[in-house]
């Protein structure tokens, strides 16, 4: 992982989301770039899946602005939008009794016009989403037959299936064992290796600190910090945070510990 200059591929400004009398979202700026994995981590209620949702275009802000590519999010047709930036929700749902290989083909819906048939670059790209996501095995099942965690890396392979440039996603591991959470992670990693940019919910802060470029530290709505996990996330920021005095370590990963919780201060 290394520290890069690109130009933003997504960047959201001034970002502000209120939900009754509260902010959940408050003044907040959030760059992704090329190239990069880049974690929003923060307690539960910190304002990360709202965030999230709004770099998607699924929330409009009270206030700010969101530009993928340096245009406003909310002017592109949504043909254009759907080719550019998938979306994976937390413990999301298919409502139709249809096939796995099915579910992820529909990935390729906003590259075929009405009634188009799928052609030979479209089935290889399906193909190869199963592959990376290890579905291979599940392509007849019917979807609705399915655990969480093997719905999660489905949905994951249909988001795949679409070559998108920009993939946000909610928890992606939240309902996977641990071996599917590793190979979710290192997929995500190879990806963004390879030019994507992927903007994650994470809980799991030693993922992040494994696997993520930067990370946005999120707190009662507001952004506490940001940079390289091992910069945001050191020994303050939990006490501040999260409450909590931990264990860390370098090698052979980065790897973090949870000791005990800290006196409520408050």
């Amino acid at each position: 992982m290394t520290v890069r200059d690109d130009p933003p591929r997504l960047l959201g400004q001034r970002l502000r989301k209120r939900a009754g009398h509260r902010w959940i979202v408050d003044d907040v700026d959030v760059m992704m770039r090329p190239g990069e994995l880049v974690g929003l981590i923060g307690p539960n209620g910190a304002g990360k899946s709202t965030l999230l949702a709004m770099l998607a275009g699924l929330l409009t802000p009270d206030s700010g602005r969101v530009e993928l590519d340096g245009e406003a999010l909310g002017s592109l047709p949504p043909e254009e939008r759907a080719r550019r930036l998938a979306w994976l929700e937390q413990q999301a749902t298919v409502h139709w009794p249809i096939s796995v290989e099915r579910v992820v083909a529909l990935g390729r819906t906003p590259w075929l016009q009405p009634w188009q048939r799928a052609g030979a670059e479209d089935r290889e790209r399906v193909e190869a989403a199963l592959v990376a996501t290890g579905c291979t095995a599940l392509r007849q099942r019917t979807v609705s037959t399915l655990s969480g965690g093997e719905r999660t890396r489905v949905l994951l392979a249909r988001a795949l299936a679409g070559s998108p440039d920009t993939l946000l996603a909610d928890e992606p591991i939240a309902a996977l064992d641990l071996a599917h959470q590793l190979q979710t992670m290192e997929l995500l990693r190879g990806c963004v290796d390879r030019g994507l940019c992927c903007g994650i919910v994470l809980h799991d802060l030693a993922f992040a600190s494994r696997y993520c470029d930067r990370v946005y530290l999120l707190h009662e709505g507001c952004l506490h910090s940001h940079g390289p996990p091992d910069a945001v996330l050191d020994e303050q920021a939990f006490a501040d945070v999260y409450g909590v005095q931990v264990s860390r370590g370098s090698r052979p990963v980065p790897w973090l510990a949870p000791l005990r919780r800290l006196p409520d201060r408050r």
